[in-house]
């Protein structure tokens, strides 16, 4: 509502958007930004149907930036950068009820900036210690 939106992914053909709403001051809306997903069949009347946040990023902790940044989806998973909260991957089959089923945090201050999927590899740039390079084992 107050124009975090970061950037975005569509999928299922165009009908399902994600937004993904970066917010660096929590104390503005109580929380971190996170995941919405939206039917947009009707491009003019978008329709939110889910939203997909870590615990961190639903509450105001200021230890950390535990903002989502970028998704990237490949069939009905969605690959999430997601700061300090590292990767997240999530099943959006059921878009109004996402669910996470594997997630990556690095050790040692993370901040992932972002993610891309080629094959079974996902490949995570992280500010503070570089490029990880993970394989998803289904």
């Amino acid at each position: 509502s107050d124009g975090d939106t970061h950037s975005i992914w569509l999928a299922r053909g165009g009908n399902l958007l994600l937004t993904a709403d970066e917010d660096s001051d929590p104390a503005s809306g109580g929380t971190w930004g996170f995941l919405r997903l939206w039917n947009v069949r009707n491009p003019a009347a978008p329709i939110e149907i889910g939203q997909f946040g870590t615990a961190n990023a639903l509450t105001p902790k200021f230890e950390c930036c535990f903002s989502i940044h970028n998704p990237f989806v490949r069939g009905s998973t969605a690959y999430l950068s997601w700061y300090g909260d590292g990767i997240r991957v999530v099943d959006i089959s059921q878009p109004s009820a996402p669910r996470e089923i594997a997630s990556f945090i690095p050790a040692q201050s993370p901040f992932v900036w972002g993610v891309y999927v080629d094959r079974d590899l996902i490949f995570a740039s992280d500010m503070s210690t570089g490029l990880y390079i993970l394989k998803h084992s289904p």
